[in-house]
Order: C-alpha cells, then sequence, then structure tokens
C-alpha cells in the first residue's frame, strides 16, 4: 500500500499564513509593532499586501520548513504591472508557525525582459546545500515561460539569465507556467510537470542538469476529466516519488463556477499514464466561515514519520488569500498539540477568554482531549456543530489534574473541537484523533 493519504483530513480553523495587511495578532512577537501598526496604514507598502496564495513548502535535513509564497500582481494601468509583486520566504522550525523573511519579495520581476510583468507560482528544490528555484513568469506584454534561480542561502538568489522552457506554438502552447520539479535519484534526472493554456493540461518535461529540458513528445500527459471537479482546469503544483511510484498533487476546477478549485492527486509509475485517487477530490473547501471556505489550490506536501502534512492556498468568501495546512495521518490514531494562532499549549500559561485554533475533524468518529494542568481554572470543550461552536462541557482544574476526555462523532453531528479558557490557566493540552470512517 502506498503511504498516500488514506484516512480523511484534518484541518485548522487558523492559517499558518496570512496577507501582510491583514496579519493575525499571534504574530506581534516576531515583527516589529511599528511596522505591524504601519502594515495596516498602508497595505500597498507590501508586495503580499491583501492576499498570499501558491504556497510551496520544503523540510531541509535540519528539520526547518521553508515556505515559498507569491503576492498577487497590480496593475498601474492596463498591460503594466507594478513591480511590487513578487516570490516570498517564511521560516518555521515546527510547520506551523511561521516567520516571514525580512528581505522579502526575495525574487522579484526583472525591469525588463522575459520576466517583467509578474512572477507566477514556483517549485523550490534543495540540492545538497543549494537552492534551486523554478518559477512561471510573464513580461509586461504577456508571453510566458518558465525560469530558473539559484542561491546558496535561501535568502539571496541570482536567476538564470533566460526561460528555461517556452511555449510552442505549434504543439497547441500558448503559455505555459506553474511548474513542478523534482529530481529523480533512480533516473539521474529532474522532472518537470508543468500548465499548458489553452488545453488547460498538464505537460512533461526532462532534463539532465536542470537548465536544459527536452518536452515530451505526446504531450499533454493529463486532461481535464469530464464531469468531474475538474473538468475544465487542471493544473499541476508538488510532484514527489515513493518507492517507484509518482504521486502527483494537483489542483482543478469545474466550468460552472469561477473560484471552485479543488484538490486532486494522481498516480504514475512512468509519468506518461496516470491513474487519478478514487477519493478525488483529496481536499475540498472549509466549512462556513473558516478562513479556506471559497476554494482550496495549490497543494504542497511534505512526508513525515506518520503523516502527510499539505500546505495549500486558499480564499474565504470576502476573496482575501491564505495558506493553509491539513494533516492526513497515514496511520489510523495521530495525536498533536492544541495551538493558540499556531502556537503549540504545551506548558503554557493562558489568559481567560482565548480559545485554541479549533480541529476540524470530519471523517473520523473521535477525537480524544488530553489535559495536563498546573493551576486552578477551569476550561470549556466545544465543539462545531451544523457550522457553529456551541459549549460541550465545562470541566475543572487544578494542579496535576490530568484528563482524558473523548469527544464523539454523534454520527457527524460534531466535526470540530476547540477549548476555551474560562480562567488564567497554566497547562498542556494535546488532542488524539482515531477511528477513521473510510480509507482511500
Amino acid at each position: 500500500m502506498l503511504p498516500i493519504p488514506i484516512y480523511p483530513p484534518i484541518r485548522f480553523t487558523h492559517p499558518i499564513l496570512s496577507p501582510s495587511s491583514w496579519l493575525f495578532i499571534d504574530q506581534k512577537d516576531s515583527i516589529n509593532i511599528s511596522k505591524y501598526l504601519c502594515d495596516k496604514i498602508d497595505v500597498l507598502r507590501h508586495f503580499d499586501a491583501k492576499d498570499v496564495h501558491s504556497i510551496k513548502v520544503l523540510r531541509d535535513n535540519h528539520g526547518m520548513y521553508w515556505l515559498f509564497y507569491n503576492g498577487p500582481p497590480r496593475r498601474l494601468a492596463k498591460g503594466f504591472f507594478k513591480l511590487r509583486n513578487g516570490i516570498g520566504l517564511a521560516l518555521s522550525k515546527d510547520g506551523v508557525f511561521f516567520v516571514r523573511s525580512p528581505q522579502n519579495p526575495i525574487l522579484k520581476p526583472s525591469f525588463y525582459g522575459w520576466d517583467s510583468g509578474y512572477l507566477w507560482k514556483c517549485s523550490p528544490l534543495k540540492v545538497g546545500s543549494k537552492f534551486i528555484l523554478y518559477y512561471g513568469a510573464y513580461s509586461r506584454s504577456g508571453e510566458s515561460g518558465i525560469g530558473l534561480a539559484f542561491s546558496s542561502n535561501g535568502f539571496s538568489w541570482i536567476k538564470y539569465k533566460n526561460p528555461i522552457l517556452v511555449p510552442e506554438a505549434e504543439k497547441g502552447e500558448k503559455s505555459i507556467g506553474s511548474p513542478a520539479v523534482m529530481y529523480d535519484k533512480d533516473r539521474g534526472l529532474f522532472i518537470m510537470l508543468y500548465l499548458i493554456k489553452p488545453l488547460n493540461s498538464i505537460g512533461l518535461a526532462y532534463s539532465i542538469n536542470g537548465i536544459k529540458w527536452k518536452k515530451f513528445e505526446r504531450n499533454p500527459v493529463l486532461s481535464p476529466l469530464p464531469r468531474s471537479f475538474e473538468e475544465y482546469f487542471i493544473s499541476p503544483f508538488c510532484i514527489t516519488k515513493i518507492g517507484k511510484i509518482y504521486a502527483l498533487f494537483y489542483e482543478g476546477k469545474s466550468e460552472t463556477k469561477k473560484d471552485n478549485w479543488r484538490i486532486g492527486l494522481a498516480y504514475s509509475d512512468n509519468l506518461v499514464t496516470w491513474s487519478r485517487c478514487s477519493r478525488n477530490p483529496i481536499l475540498e473547501p472549509g466549512p462556513q466561515g473558516n478562513f479556506d471556505d471559497l476554494f482550496v489550490s495549490d497543494p504542497s506536501v511534505v512526508f513525515e514519520r506518520n503523516v502527510l502534512r499539505m500546505y495549500y492556498g486558499c480564499k474565504n468568501v470576502s476573496h482575501v488569500g491564505y495558506g493553509g495546512l491539513a494533516f492526513f495521518p497515514l496511520q489510523p490514531e495521530f495525536e498533536d498539540y492544541f495551538r493558540i494562532k499556531g502556537v503549540e499549549v504545551n506548558v503554557k500559561e493562558v489568559e481567560a477568554n482565548i480559545q485554541t485554533d479549533g480541529i476540524i475533524y470530519k471523517g473520523w468518529r473521535a477525537l480524544s482531549v488530553f489535559i495536563n494542568s498546573y493551576s486552578l481554572g477551569s476550561i470549556t470543550i466545544q465543539t462545531l456543530c451544523n457550522k457553529s461552536w456551541r459549549d460541550y462541557d465545562e470541566i475543572p482544574l487544578y494542579p496535576g489534574k490530568i484528563i482524558d476526555y473523548t469527544v464523539s462523532s454523534e454520527g457527524d453531528i460534531i466535526s470540530g473541537v476547540r477549548l476555551k479558557f474560562n480562567s488564567n490557566v497554566k497547562l498542556t493540552a494535546k488532542w488524539t484523533i482515531k477511528e477513521p470512517c473510510y480509507w482511500i
């Protein structure tokens, strides 16, 4: 059996990355307060104001999570783009609480040439101690291509002078972009899947050195699927290899709505013939009122010992873009800490009237709450029922008290859990998910 999502995803009510002008206050410890206030007053000062998208995460050998993302392009006038779009970087030690680089954007459009319009979706790799970044781009006149940049530290980048891949009209390519790149050690090749327009399909290319690429002669290798969530448009975003099988995580949408992106998964043993996951789409928008309740897209995955982390881009119904995280457990039981706006509740002092981030576990039958208390006080377990949160049970606390409390799904009526602190307390709070309802 493949170590690919086989159990339903667990998601959160708090994003891992927000637009710079919509910062959650939990980031006050990692930014200068005067800068935060300035962001709120002058949002146009920042390339990622009001929207972040195209989340791409890699984990290095030291356990550091590197999150690359895009800010939205802005027009000064028709056909001309401000040079404030670009690619940003945020870092994290735990893969949940991310801090932006003060050097953002780390890669900007050129002042002239093929990538002078805006940069659009990237694919980072770390080879040894060096970073490689493939990115889609447009010129100010609208021509597209895929570019390449190099870095020794992940912060300062040098662009390769020319695009490494360009559209070929004779092959039906009016424009290309959205590169998903991996290095296949077994073949000794760099492999790229990329978006082809107007076919709205996925093409394949190979390279020995990562610079000179050869396209597959019979592109596209994956096209929209009629009568499905991806019947109009599909785009690659993350490719990985498990054993001898390639796994492609991609985004797709139907023609019936403008913003109904969902996330799909496909497998292949040869990169040419692909089989879609029977549970597609494997990730859909979150519940009403969540930061991702309009659409989800741009999947990026990191495999760990007992879980697949999926980072994704998304928007809420107000059309504000965020970065989200979903856990796909690889075993029928999984645990983690409750978090308050991304920070673990682990021997932590919490003020009264604070709530933890919600854990949304639709598709699982039960979630257990484990509390180790170091002080007097009380907490209330709240559950998500029919799109709204309600009080489920109040629990008194005292020093040394240990609680192991199971919340049943009650026939899918309950789909989420969070904690509310009724008084100032010091505690450790963990949750354990168990009893999945189905296999993928």
